[in-house]
């Protein structure tokens, strides 16, 4: 990277490096990790029985069911550089409240980027969702700047 793209790049708020895409079946761990400098962010998470694929071979019914999970896969893993969750686990089969069908096995599908960039100041009554990842940022950020109503 020549220093004009790295001056670039360490000036810019937030820059995407990576998207990944994973399924993970039952009895299998996800390990998502991002090169140094750059941390995972969650984009997507659900844990169902989605689609024929590596981890549903056979379709015996109930296809296409899924629980959005994002707010457990982003408290797990957005803001880490690495991390790993073992599927099923408590949390999953709680939240599989859409295809808890005896005998048929659901599976994760995880979508993630690895961000690189600075902390980012912000005020938090103007975000209509905040993140696990980004409330961590402003709580370790002691130079949160306080937002005030005018």
């Amino acid at each position: 990277m020549s220093v004009d793209n790295e001056e670039l790049l360490n000036q810019s708020m937030v820059s995407l490096t990576l998207l990944v895409a994973e399924d993970i079946c039952m009895s299998e761990n996800f390990h998502g990790s991002c090169p140094d400098r750059s941390v995972i962010v969650i984009q997507s998470a659900s844990f169902g029985r989605m689609k024929l694929g590596r981890c549903i071979e056979v379709d015996v019914g109930y296809m296409g069911c899924e629980n959005d999970v994002l707010f457990l896969a982003d408290r797990w893993c957005s803001g880490h550089r690495k991390c790993t969750i073992i599927v099923p686990n408590e949390d999953l089969q709680v939240a599989n409240t859409e295809c808890n069908i005896r005998g048929l096995s659901p599976y994760l599908e995880l979508n993630y980027e690895c961000v690189i960039g600075k902390k980012l100041h912000l005020c938090l009554h103007h975000l209509s969702y905040t993140s696990y990842y980004i409330q961590r940022l402003i709580s370790e950020d002691a130079n949160f700047l306080t937002c005030k109503l005018w």
